[in-house]
């Protein structure tokens, strides 16, 4: 759910970016001609626990964000590397689109307290395994 978050983060119809519109956007369409990771993301937080759920988690990382004043992916890409058996994220990258740059620079320039961690491992302790769901990677690569 995080890494979506990240690689969406500039799609306003799913993540918009905590700098430019609430995260409680009620748009839940995705164009069938939208590229295909946006795609994935939308069927993955769809199987997860809806699109409620997804809106609590980016309400929760807003809030996070703002306290940092960083972006919501920069949470997300914080709390993944902040995992144990993580050594490094891979952020979702378009040809042509370099303006991420230097906001996913900004990941090195916070930490996590312990509050900011239970507020988000409070959201993702009601979503369903989606391991169990859909694997490690996804069915569409099977």
């Amino acid at each position: 759910m995080f890494l979506c978050l990240c690689n969406a983060r500039d799609i306003a119809s799913t993540a918009p970016a905590a700098s430019s519109r609430t995260p409680l956007s009620t748009d839940r369409t995705v164009s069938t001609g939208c590229w295909p990771g946006l795609r994935k993301c939308h069927r993955i937080y769809a199987e997860d626990s809806g699109w409620g759920l997804f809106q609590q988690l980016l309400a929760a990382l807003d809030q996070i964000a703002k306290k940092y004043r960083v972006s919501i992916a920069n949470v997300g890409v914080r709390y993944i590397l902040n995992r144990p058996a993580v050594a490094g994220v891979i952020g979702g990258a378009r040809l042509g689109v370099t303006h991420h740059i230097d906001d996913n620079a900004r990941v090195f320039t916070f930490t996590l307290d312990a509050q900011d961690e239970a507020e988000i491992e409070a959201v993702l302790a009601q979503s369903r395994d989606l391991f169990a769901l859909i694997g490690d990677c996804g069915d569409e690569y099977r």
